[in-house]
Formats: C-alpha cells, structure tokens, sequence
C-alpha cells in the first residue's frame, strides 16, 4: 500500500426483492390468456399430469412419500433429496399454503383443461411468486487511489482510481 499508494477492494453486492409485484397480475394474465391456445395440450398428457397429482398429494399430506416414487419411479432423480424436499413443503405448507395452491391450480387444470382454469392456475402462480423473495449477487473490483489534501485540513484518503 505504501508503494503504490493504491488499494483493491474486492466487493459483493446483494439484493433481496420480491419475485413478483401485485401490478404483475394483469400482464400475467394477458399473456396467458394470449398463450392459452399453444399451452392446452401439455396439460392433456397423462402422464406428466399423473406426476403433478402425485406431486399435490404427497405436500398435502394424501399420499405417502414412499408410495408416489413407487408409483412414479422418474419423479425425481435423487429420492433423498425428494423426501427432504417434500416433507420441508408439507411442514411450509402449514403456515403458507402457497405452494400448494399453485400445485392444486396445475391438477385443477390436467383434470379439467378450460381457459379459466388456466388463469386460475396463472393467479396462483403470481400468488407463489408474490411471497417469494429473488436474492441476487453481483461481485466486483473496486480500486482506490491514495489523495492526500492540499488545503492541509486533513492526512488525505482513498478515492475511486
């Protein structure tokens, strides 16, 4: 520091904000209703839409962790991480049911595909992502030069280079 009369600061900025607005909502809306046409057949699939039952039961408590990966061997590639995962939902579950409302749109909407459902399933995402946070990072370099003050007022300090 001396010789130089330099000094690198390394930094990381963070930000924590909610994922979603409630001015969001109607956007969302708009774009589901214009999207509706090219998204209705995925939920018409058996299969995926067997998985999200699955999904549904086993947060809400209906159906054994245990039982839907024997049921659905592909519902997850790390089975103890599943569990994990599941039992952290149904104990959320308990005081914020948000998740689950988002899972119960998307089964609502396999069991009975229609436009309503689908905006249904649309406000209960927006619903899940308004109590979720969106964490952030940035990390950067930040190099300070040494000024000493000519006025004589003080011994001088660092500023931006």
């Amino acid at each position: 520091m001396q010789q130089s009369q330099r000094l690198r600061c390394e930094f990381i900025q963070t930000a924590v904000r909610k994922k979603a607005k409630p001015a969001d909502l109607e956007k969302k809306l708009a774009d589901a209703r214009a999207g509706y046409p090219n998204i209705v057949s995925q939920f018409k699939d058996p299969k995926q839409c067997g998985r999200m039952s699955a999904l549904f039961s086993v947060g809400s408590g209906q159906l054994d962790i245990d039982e839907a990966l024997k049921r659905y061997p592909d519902l997850a590639q790390d089975a103890a991480a599943f569990r994990t995962g599941m039992a952290r939902l149904r104990e959320e579950a308990k005081t914020s049911p948000v998740m689950l409302d988002s899972l119960k749109a998307v089964v609502t909407m396999c069991d009975h595909p229609s436009e309503e459902n689908y905006l249904a399933m649309t406000r209960a995402d927006h619903a899940k992502d308004m109590k979720t946070c969106q964490v952030s990072s940035n990390p950067y370099t930040q190099e300070f030069v040494w000024v000493a003050d000519r006025q004589q007022r003080s011994l001088g300090g660092f500023r931006p280079a």
